[in-house]
């Protein structure tokens, strides 16, 4: 029995596609399969009956149908049945639907899978955290954590989608509150994180109130910035730049989300020029470059360090405890 491409040319438009088959010929017998991939005559090649592109999506699918044929004739054999082009293609559509069946179970079983909160909250921290930026990733990825481990801890580890309710909700919050003892703007982002989760599962978090409190402004005293300047960490890269950053932040009244934007253009003729987002919109802002900021600027080629806010709360505490 011989085994070819075979391309049905339908209608003559430019540019048309035309269905590829299997064709399985022995003597006046013929049997054809489809393959599900279509093709333009341009990309078809007369001569050899296939397409051009061995390379493309095309054609590795019509080779993938073409060896589940070929595992179909293998099957008719090594149970010793006839092998024609109609028990051929008998025996692909067979393996083709166990495959499919095979499947369907194995969906079912990933969809049974995902039915409580903890693993819907796997689920979707690997697959939905993307579309935050990197920074807040992980303090998402933590706040969803400590829900579960709640859960965990209050013998719902089970939890099902189907079984979440206010109760449990208030009850983590109060779990916070009350046993964690978090400040309000912390309670607040793991709410807020929690919000995020809940309404990917589709659950309504208009009733989930998130916990706000005004962050406390805590200013170094002049002897305070003098005493950070001068500890010397010049041995430890990372807690230089930590300290520069910091420092950087103390000269020019800016968060380090804006302080990262340093650099050759914005810092020259003693002026950072910086557009920065406030709650109102967009502020153009000027600020003077004092001595001090301009010999940390030189440090880096007058950009900003490169270091994060985590890494820079991080580093700078640790230097905090390690004096006191």
């Amino acid at each position: 029995m011989k085994t070819r491409y075979l391309l049905k040319k339908r209608g003559s438009a430019k540019g048309a596609t035309h269905p590829i088959y299997i064709a399985l010929y022995e003597g006046d017998q013929t049997e054809i399969i489809y393959t599900g991939q279509r093709i333009t005559k341009a990309g078809w090649s007369k001569s050899n009956n296939e397409p051009i592109d061995q390379g493309g999506d095309i054609y590795k699918e019509i080779e993938r149908v073409k060896k589940s044929v070929a595992t179909a004739k293998l099957r008719l054999e090594a149970d010793e049945k006839p092998i024609t082009p109609f028990t051929v293609k008998q025996s692909y559509e067979a393996l083709m639907k166990e495959k499919n069946e095979t499947q369907l179970h194995k969906d079912k079983k990933d969809k049974e899978g995902l039915k409580t909160i903890s693993s819907l909250a796997k689920h979707w921290k690997e697959n939905n955290l993307f579309q935050f930026a990197k920074a807040t990733q992980a303090a998402v990825s933590q706040s969803i954590d400590q829900f579960t481990d709640y859960l965990t801890k209050v013998g719902l580890a089970g939890l099902e989608r189907k079984d979440l309710n206010e109760d449990i909700i208030n009850g983590y919050s109060r779990f916070l509150q009350d046993v964690k003892k978090l400040a309000d703007s912390t309670h607040g982002k793991r709410i807020k994180h929690l919000r995020w989760f809940l309404k990917y599962l589709k659950y309504d978090v208009q009733g989930i109130k998130i916990r706000s409190g005004k962050t406390k402004i805590i200013a170094l005293t002049l002897d305070e910035l003098n005493k950070l300047e001068a500890v010397d960490v010049s041995y430890d890269p990372a807690l230089q730049k930590a300290k520069d950053m910091y420092l950087l932040g103390c000269y020019t009244g800016q968060r380090i989300s804006d302080i990262r934007k340093f650099n050759a253009t914005n810092t020259a003729a003693g002026f950072i020029n910086l557009t920065t987002k406030k709650s109102g919109g967009k502020i153009e802002v000027k600020i003077p470059i004092v001595k001090e900021t301009r010999e940390i600027l030189n440090r880096y080629e007058n950009h900003s360090p490169k270091i994060n806010a985590t890494e820079v709360n991080k580093h700078i505490d640790n230097m905090q405890k390690s004096r006191s």
